[in-house]
């Protein structure tokens, strides 16, 4: 995906006057990225705002930390003259010999209900549930996965191309786990700005959810018209990653993505993904998030596409400790 040089000026000249206002003494805790976090409404509604910020906001990194001491009034390269870059480790928290226990699914939701009933088990603050904006999230047996009657069906219609969101979400386990789903795309789309699926965000409130801040995310994207791929998006650094391992997106069949999520302040926070069992991500040094009752949140979210109404298929989510439960391993079905 690229973005155009005018529509980078427009965006740049909107957003750095709010970033060195906050790096001029705003508390951090209040203001990430381009809106206070303060101003959020109540996020079940419809006319809660999404992720709030487009590709043209973000660096690429090369694995390395940010520099500090950076001056916002730098002006950012056009990212369409600029390589992919990421750092693929050697390892990753599940695949380090056999010596692993087997997988301890602790939270699973196959929709085999007829409903999101498993999303919502436990309550808002301390389990999960469902939340859009100008979004439809409904179980239906459209594209249920194998021999499954349900799956989760999550629509989003970006003409108007403000944000747009239909997500469920999980509140973490304590520790380091695993955090799975199948997808399904009903179709190809080209992102006109963001266009996220999966993320971990907090809250300062558990009790309210809105009092949200994103904080790390799987998002997609279609280079030059080609096929779409992962790439990893931190709102804390403003940075995107992408990998050389991404395999591309299959359309009208499922795949399944799984992270590893340990979060070990101030310095030791990490997520690994896997597509279809490819590791494509492991990352660490993250960030310190504001908040930390963190959630666990996939779905359809965008602010732009190309065809502008997007369905995605959700089905046989999990949540798992001690080892990965990998595209072999169920998930709840």
């Amino acid at each position: 995906m690229r973005v155009g040089r005018a529509y980078q000026a427009g965006v740049r000249r909107l957003l750095l006057p709010a970033l060195v206002w906050s790096l001029g003494g705003c508390d951090p805790d209040i203001l990430l990225g381009a809106r206070p976090v303060v101003q959020v409404p109540d996020a079940f509604s419809d006319g809660a705002p999404a992720e709030d910020r487009s590709i043209s906001d973000a660096r690429i990194s090369d694995g390395a930390p940010p520099s500090e001491g950076a001056s916002p009034d730098v002006e950012m390269p056009d990212r369409s003259e600029m390589p992919d870059r990421s750092v693929i480790p050697d390892s990753s928290p599940a695949d380090r010999g056999p010596d692993l226990p087997p997988p301890t699914i602790v939270w699973s939701a196959d929709h085999e209900r007829g409903d999101l009933s498993q999303w919502l088990a436990g309550g808002a603050a301390n389990g999960g549930g469902q939340y859009q904006s100008a979004g439809q999230i409904e179980a239906s047996r459209d594209r249920a996965r194998g021999g499954s009657s349900y799956a989760a069906k999550l629509t989003i219609d970006t003409t108007d191309g403000t944000d747009h969101t239909a997500r469920l979400y999980r509140r973490t386990v304590s520790g380091g786990a695993y955090y799975s789903a199948w997808f399904l795309f009903n179709q190809a789309h080209t992102p006109e700005g963001w266009w996220s699926i999966f993320l971990f965000r907090a809250q300062r409130d558990p009790n309210d959810i809105g009092t949200y801040v994103n904080l790390w995310n799987l998002d997609v994207e279609r280079p030059d018209g080609g096929s779409m791929t992962l790439s990893f998006y931190n709102h804390l650094t403003m940075q995107f990653t992408r990998s050389p391992a991404a395999p591309p997106i299959p359309i009208g069949q499922w795949m399944h993505i799984e992270a590893f999520f340990h979060y070990a302040p101030p310095d030791g926070t990490r997520i690994t993904v896997w597509q279809d069992g490819v590791l494509v991500f492991d990352l660490a040094g993250l960030g310190q998030p504001p908040a930390t009752n963190f959630y666990w949140s996939i779905g359809n979210g965008s602010n732009g596409l190309n065809p502008r109404v997007s369905t995605l298929y959700v089905d046989d989510a999990a949540i798992a400790t001690g080892s990965r439960l990998g595209p072999g391993g169920g998930g709840g079905g």
